[in-house]
């Protein structure tokens, strides 16, 4: 089995809501349909949270496959 992690920054243009949104609301369901095509067993995102002093605090990851 081969077990891939990948660290993405969002683009500074983008808020950190909406860097989630897109991967939740459209990168999600994309993995989703092509998951048996893939052989896809398991697919979690993992976001940081927004922290008042500017620091990411991490957040639980959400299965999606």
């Amino acid at each position: 089995m081969i077990y891939q992690v990948h660290a993405l920054v969002r683009l500074p243009a983008l808020t950190h809501a909406a860097f989630v949104h897109h991967w939740r609301e459209h990168h999600a369901p994309l993995v989703q349909s092509l998951a048996a095509d893939l052989r896809i067993k398991s697919y979690e995102q993992m976001h940081g949270l927004d922290h008042p002093e500017g620091r990411k605090a991490h957040a639980r990851a959400t299965p999606v496959v």
